[in-house]
């Protein structure tokens, strides 16, 4: 069977159209990506969500408890049973002679 080389040239063409237009169409998208309409920002807020475990005013038993740990940690600045830890240098009391 003979090879026609008009068709051949054709599918040639056909195919460098092909890649061409492939090409194009990614450069547009790549281009839509970086300079396309912004989505539009959120202005209301969520509700800022509750801590658990936090006991309430009307919680009734353990108030006492939760409230005295955050009264403890406003005062100190630090949370509620944390000590010294590891790493805490002791203070020498030590004298040389």
């Amino acid at each position: 069977m003979p090879i026609n080389t008009g068709l051949a040239d054709v599918s040639n063409d056909f195919l460098l159209a092909a890649v061409v237009i492939y090409a194009l169409a990614m450069l547009a998208y790549a281009c839509d990506f970086a300079f396309g309409r912004q989505q539009a920002r959120v202005t209301s807020r969520a509700p800022a969500p509750a801590l658990v475990g936090a006991a309430s005013a009307e919680a009734g038993a353990g108030t006492a408890e939760a409230g005295a740990g955050i009264q403890a940690e406003a005062a100190t600045g630090a949370p509620a049973g944390a000590g010294a830890g590891p790493g805490a240098r002791a203070e020498a009391t030590c004298t040389s002679s």
